[in-house]
């Protein structure tokens, strides 16, 4: 628990960061010796090990930069990503494939319980926020700059798994966890990226459905607003930038 909350902290917050990532990169998996793994076993090294690919992300994408997590990086940084982003990627492929069919998510489908929808957003969340780099220079780069293929693809990646991360979260704020508090926060880093990429010529075509997403989310949000102050605040951030999107469409702004 120690791991996962320190690390999510440290994926959407400029925090401190505080070396227990490189413990868990270097911690042996559990044996369950004789023990035939169950689901709730197999559960267990799911989590584990896509918190051990998070950090890793962590670490190959945004622990040598100083600067805020959304601050833009620079074409420089961007080149210097690509072939880190490229394996990043492989490896989150290579852990969902290796999984076993009774714990593997069927993206095709609603999620089948509450274990299906976790391994579903860590899973959203680590492409998410892998690809994030390649999306933020998208949208602050001069429309009329070509970009590279393998920014668009990255930043087409980012906004469905931002989308893909709010649709799920739907599913997760249903029922009282303890994961509500940190699926609420992230939902809000997802809605912001979208908000930002509908306001950019270049990936705005891929966010066409951002006042339904953030209609969707802003009504899973309400159960929870009255006994947590930072998820109506959430909510009502959320709320601003549905305004903001409809006066938009509408030519008001």
């Amino acid at each position: 628990m120690l791991t996962r909350e320190a690390s999510d902290a440290l994926a959407e917050f400029h925090l401190p960061r505080s070396g227990i990532e490189d413990a868990v990169e270097h911690m042996r998996f559990p044996n369950f010796h004789s023990q035939v793994a169950g689901r709730s076993e197999m559960l267990f090294l799911a989590f584990f090990s896509v918190r051990r690919l998070l950090n890793r992300i962590h670490n190959a994408v945004y622990a040598s930069r100083s600067s805020p997590r959304l601050d833009v990086p620079s074409y420089a940084t961007i080149q210097s990503l690509e072939s880190v982003l490229t394996e990043l990627i492989r490896q989150l492929a290579s852990w969902y494939h290796s999984l076993t069919d009774t714990i593997r998510p069927d993206f095709a489908s609603a999620p089948a319980d509450m274990h299906d929808t976790w391994l579903r957003l860590r899973y959203w969340s680590a492409k998410h926020i892998a690809t994030r780099p390649c999306l933020l220079y998208a949208v602050s780069v001069d429309a009329a700059t070509d970009l590279p293929p393998f920014v668009m693809e990255y930043s087409e990646m980012c906004l469905q798994s931002c989308r893909n991360y709010l649709q799920t979260a739907v599913y997760a704020l249903r029922e009282r966890t303890p994961y509500n508090w940190m699926t609420v926060q992230a939902s809000l880093a997802t809605a912001l990226v979208l908000t930002i990429a509908s306001a950019s010529a270049a990936v705005q075509h891929l966010v066409l459905d951002l006042e339904d997403l953030l209609t969707e989310a802003i009504a899973a949000l309400q159960p929870w607003t009255s006994g947590d102050p930072s998820a109506s605040m959430v909510k009502m951030i959320l709320e601003t930038l549905l305004q903001k999107q409809r006066l938009q469409i509408a030519g008001i702004v």
